[in-house]
């Protein structure tokens, strides 16, 4: 069947994959994977398995799955998608450099750190050398550093790697507001943990703020930054303020009607502190 006729057929294969892209940016993970997945589908048949635009979404399947804990899934799609990339791509292209920085990432989730810290590097040395140092996919590599150093307890170490995450997120408006509470989320409970707390509480206070004004007050975002804030709240004395904000957070993830999504933020995955 020829090209044309399978375009006829089955769609424009980069719809889903574009649908998919701005799903996940607003943390619509879920939806996100039905999109690449349908995606994958379609540019299998019209474009071929080894085309650039397939592995990007079987990449972005991989990093939407991440996004929703399923790692040993996400796992296999991020390998899948970067041996296709050495030859789709390059070895140092940048849609090879994203692909390696997720799966640096997603071990990092998983708490692979000594196979996760020599591959960061490696990432973030190559987006540092061939790119801008202040492109927007170093962020990925950066907070998995900043992730080891929390383990190792190493926190002056990690700090200026989420200061740096939190600028380029803050000046790249392709980023997404998502990505930007993130950013936000992390450099605050980093200073909680540092017992910093008044710097701690403005980034919180901040990062709630974004949420409920771009994402919505009933957000699933917002619970997780909730819960730690409430921490920092008792941890200053302020129980009552603390109460009402894991009620708040209690309630968001009781209700069927919150929006889904997820900030995904690695604080989630650090060393538990109370």
């Amino acid at each position: 069947m020829s090209v044309l006729l399978l375009l006829l057929t089955l769609g424009d294969p980069d719809a889903p994959a574009a649908r998919g892209r701005s799903q996940f940016r607003c943390g619509n993970y879920q939806e996100a994977e039905r999109s690449f997945r349908q995606a994958i589908q379609i540019q299998r048949k019209a474009l071929g398995p080894n085309h650039p635009d397939t592995v990007a979404s079987v990449a972005s399947l991989g990093a939407a799955l991440m996004e929703m804990r399923r790692y040993e899934e996400a796992e296999q799609q991020l390998r899948q998608a970067i041996d296709l990339a050495q030859t789709a791509f390059g070895p140092t292209h940048l849609e090879t450099a994203i692909m390696l920085a997720n799966l640096g990432s997603l071990l990092c989730r998983m708490r692979r750190f000594e196979e996760a810290e020599p591959l960061l590097r490696r990432t973030l040395a190559m987006l540092d050398e061939m790119y801008a140092p202040h492109h927007p996919i170093a962020c990925s590599p950066l907070e998995g550093l900043a992730m080891i150093h929390v383990e190792r307890n190493k926190f002056a170490e990690a700090e200026p790697l989420l200061r740096r995450c939190l600028a380029i997120r803050e000046n790249a408006p392709a980023a997404g507001s998502v990505l930007v509470i993130r950013a936000i989320h992390n450099l605050a409970e980093l200073y909680r943990r540092q017992s910093r707390f008044q710097e701690s509480e403005v980034l919180f206070q901040r990062a709630i703020s974004l949420a409920q004004n771009t994402l919505g007050p009933r957000h699933t975002d917002l619970i997780a930054t909730l819960r730690l804030y409430a921490r920092l709240l008792r941890q200053t004395g302020r129980n009552d303020e603390a109460e009402r904000a894991d009620a708040r957070a209690a309630s968001i993830a009781g209700t069927q009607g919150a929006t889904a999504g997820g900030v995904g933020s690695y604080v989630n995955s650090w060393p538990a502190k109370k």
